[in-house]
């Protein structure tokens, strides 16, 4: 039992390994492997805590872009020093309104899809319990005090900061585009046939489906709103390989391009693309390559088009690889060392520089071990790390980052 409970407090440490996938699985691997990256609860499959520990906990954090906080007293947020206080999953409205979430989990086993939510509404000086045992499949902040939850085909969505929660039911008809305020989501039909593009009207507490669906087979987890274009990761239904597809006219129309470069899901091990951007007019594509030894980057721009950036230069990594791209336009992509996804202990940052060479770069203050960067509206950026490093960190640009608690 001992050993058991090593491995356990092992895995709480990191996310499940990937595996591989043909077209028409795509959808169920993806939920799995992202759960516990972009937005969810970790994205069904996550890992396991032993317990939660009491409150009371004082801490020396520090405000979001500032090098040195004051110190202050955390509330019930489970001791970090401990496998309980492990976290699962990070989100934020803007640097001010913050959301953690830890297993709920008392003794072992544990369910992986139960959670604690904390929310902070001061910049990470204090937080208190939103939610205790918020049985939750994804989870994804909106807005200040605004989040959507998933479980199963079920939406919820809470409008103050978590506490509570109301239903989002399906509404009557179609809707020609994703209107002003509202966020799409891509809601699975199925266990392995493709999601389905809705809008949700989480003030409104209702959803409905997109009348033009993307011309790819979505990815559960890779929908990107930003700029007012509309991008959607997943596979060529025809090909079998990596695509996207794009919309700038909020879900009326639609555009797909697929990759000859990444193998076929039906022959080969395959992942989705992971896509990054700051403003929906340049876009990054990170995927691997069909050779099996290396990752391949397009850039599209709305001037452009696509464009292939690097050729057999950047490492080749696992499922878990990703990348985001700073304030002043740079892309960066993590290559973990091990290639396994359940190891992100040794991420390793490769930046586009201006000669189109992707190279080593450090990070100033962020740790290797951490998970992928997200972005607020306001262009603040966030992530949290695993390991000695557990913790939250904070970026006005990207590239110098600071803890906003350990």
């Amino acid at each position: 039992m001992t050993e058991l409970n090593e491995l356990l407090n092992d895995l709480a440490d990191t996310p499940m390994p990937p595996s591989p996938f043909d077209a028409d699985q795509v959808f169920a691997a993806g939920a799995r492997r992202r759960q516990r990256r972009r937005k969810l609860l970790p994205l069904s499959a996550v890992a396991a805590v032993i317990a939660l520990v009491a409150a009371g906990v004082t801490t020396a954090v520090a405000v979001p872009g500032d090098d040195i906080g004051p110190p202050a007293v955390v509330g019930s947020r489970p001791d970090a020093t401990t496998p309980a206080g492990i976290i699962q999953w990070a989100g934020a409205a803007d640097p001010v309104h913050l959301y953690l979430a830890y297993l709920h989990c008392a003794v072992t086993p544990c369910r992986k899809d139960v959670y604690d939510l904390y929310g902070s509404d001061d910049g990470g000086q204090t937080w208190t319990l939103r939610t205790s045992a918020l049985q939750v499949g994804q989870l994804r902040v909106v807005g200040a005090g605004r989040l959507v939850k998933f479980t199963g085909e079920r939406y919820a969505a809470s409008d103050d900061g978590g506490r509570t929660w109301n239903d989002v039911t399906v509404a009557p008809g179609k809707e020609s585009g994703v209107p002003d305020g509202q966020i799409a989501v891509c809601r699975p039909v199925d266990a392995t046939a493709a999601c389905r593009l809705y809008t949700v009207d989480v003030a409104g507490l209702r959803m409905a489906p997109l009348a033009a669906q993307p011309p790819i087979k979505a990815q559960l987890y890779g929908v990107h709103d930003a700029g007012g274009r509309l991008w959607v990761t997943g596979v060529d239904p025809g090909s079998g390989r990596a695509a996207v597809a794009t919309s700038d006219d909020r879900g009326r129309t639609w555009t797909a391009h697929s990759f000859d470069v990444s193998p076929r899901c039906a022959v080969a091990p395959c992942f989705n693309p992971d896509l990054a951007t700051t403003d929906g007019r340049t876009v990054y594509v990170t995927l691997n390559a069909v050779s099996g030894s290396s990752q391949a980057v397009y850039r599209w721009s709305s001037d452009s088009g696509w464009q292939r950036l690097d050729r057999g230069k950047l490492p080749l990594g696992g499922a878990g690889s990703w990348s985001f791209v700073t304030a002043d336009g740079a892309h960066v992509v993590c290559v973990y060392s091990d290639a396994r996804e359940n190891a992100p202990s040794g991420c390793r940052f490769w930046m586009l520089g201006v000669d189109g060479v992707y190279r080593q770069a450090a990070l100033d203050g962020l740790p290797e071990s951490v998970y992928p960067v997200e972005r607020t509206p306001d262009g603040w950026y966030y992530t949290f790390a695993a390991g000695q490093t557990r913790g939250m960190y904070g970026s006005i640009d990207g590239r110098q980052w600071s803890p906003v608690l350990k």
